[in-house]
């Protein structure tokens, strides 16, 4: 049988929420928590606590914030101008450049959510 998910308090968490995204907000979503070394889970509750987000230095966050830097150097070899870039890949570089300048100052980096909509 499997172990019981409990939090750091030691609830058991077994209420289940399940919601519909589109392909695009799902991978804006991937993306952020894989740049946040979170599960999705974590990152989510967090994000709907008005948490913020303290990402944790290790390989798995580096890989994916290598990764998502040739990912904006590719699509930075493609385009002219920033302002060619879509509202989503807006909002997946600056958590990326958030995320990477907090490292580099602080050894961690705390990225907070935005829960005001762009426009």
């Amino acid at each position: 049988m499997s172990q019981k998910n409990k939090d750091f308090q030691g609830r058991f968490r077994n209420k289940i929420i399940a919601f519909r995204v589109s392909p695009e907000e799902n991978e804006i979503l991937n993306a952020k928590v894989k740049m946040s070394g979170l599960t999705k889970q974590d990152y989510l509750i967090d994000c709907s606590t008005d948490k913020e987000i303290t990402v944790q230095p290790n390989s798995y966050v580096y890989k994916s914030l290598k990764n998502q830097l040739q990912v904006f150097i590719k699509r930075f070899k493609e385009i002219s101008s920033l302002d060619e870039l879509s509202l989503d890949e807006t909002i997946v570089l600056e958590v990326l450049l958030k995320t990477i300048n907090g490292l580099k100052e602080n050894k961690k980096a705390e990225i907070k959510a935005n829960k005001e909509p762009r426009q």
